[in-house]
């Protein structure tokens, strides 16, 4: 099974699954079985990351296009970055049109960089772009971010946007109330961007959002019924494949399980709207290098 096919769409199940496999531990998918998620190393070989520097995440998904797995784009970009010291977690998205240089293949659209070379050249055009250095990547499937949600049992979200449906994305929330969704509803919520303002970028912070509302659900799970993540094993064996060690999943888990959801700061990447070889992009300037900067110095924004 090659990268391309193992990466779908959109990392906020990555951080879910991620989330209940270093809790539950690590175990493999069965041969034969395709993982619909993925957590690994970043970059083989590097030891595991020091718990007295910042963590770097990159979570990125991409949409299968016409039907063919292998021509796959990576629409959803999340730098994720987490302070042992303060336990804070701060994300930041950025818009898959975003103007940059690809190495070795010119300047493209960002979500260019999966299909031309695979995660280990997104890796490489993020990192060149902000100065990150990742320890961990993630990847996920459309039915993997449902399942996983599903199996999580649904993430209790309150949506603050007053934003039409959309019938591309089957998005049909009231701004105001209180939600428990379910994987297809989490789904929904991620993918519309037709009808939000700002489009992409609107998006980005809504995923972001899961990711947080994500965290908070699971630390509430575990308060209220430990043996929920048990029940869950069997079919996130089917789901997920990890391939980073045990005692550093769980060291990983458990020390995310103790980040406040109020420690959750999430933006997404300032950017400008311009056009190249007639398509429509985002130009990245200085108030994106600064939101760079300020994320990979010390893994907190606004500090």
């Amino acid at each position: 099974m090659s990268s391309r096919r193992k990466l779908l769409l959109f990392p906020v199940a990555g951080l879910v699954a991620a989330l209940l496999w270093t809790t539950l531990g690590s175990f493999t998918v069965a041969s034969g079985q395709t993982p619909k998620t993925v957590i690994a190393r970043a970059h083989a070989g590097e030891f595991a990351p020091s718990y007295t520097q910042p963590i770097f995440i990159l979570m990125l998904g991409g949409d299968a296009r016409s039907g063919n797995s292998a021509q796959v784009r990576t629409d959803s970009i999340h730098i994720v970055a987490i302070v042992p010291g303060t336990l804070h977690v701060s994300i930041l998205g950025i818009p898959r049109d975003s103007y940059v240089p690809i190495p070795g293949n010119g300047s493209n659209k960002i979500n260019a960089a999966e299909y031309l070379g695979g995660p280990s050249l997104a890796i490489q055009t993020v990192e060149n772009l902000t100065g990150c250095h990742f320890s961990y990547y993630t990847l996920t499937s459309f039915q993997g971010f449902t399942q996983v949600v599903d199996q999580f049992g649904g993430i209790d979200l309150r949506v603050t946007e007053h934003t039409p449906p959309d019938h591309f994305s089957h998005y049909n929330f009231i701004g105001g109330r209180q939600y428990h969704l379910t994987g297809t509803q989490a789904l929904a919520f991620a993918r519309d961007r037709h009808t939000r303002p700002a489009g992409d970028f609107d998006r980005s912070l809504a995923q972001g959002t899961l990711i947080a509302a994500a965290l908070a659900q699971q630390q509430a799970n575990m308060k209220k019924d430990p043996g929920t993540l048990l029940r869950a094993m069997g079919a996130m064996y089917r789901n997920i494949r990890v391939n980073i060690p045990i005692t550093e999943a769980l060291k990983l888990g458990l020390f995310v399980l103790k980040i406040k959801p109020a420690n959750v700061t999430n933006e997404v990447m300032k950017g400008g709207l311009g056009s190249a070889g007639g398509a429509s992009i985002v130009t990245v300037g200085a108030p994106a290098r600064n939101q760079f900067v300020d994320i990979c110095s010390d893994g907190q924004l606004g500090s």
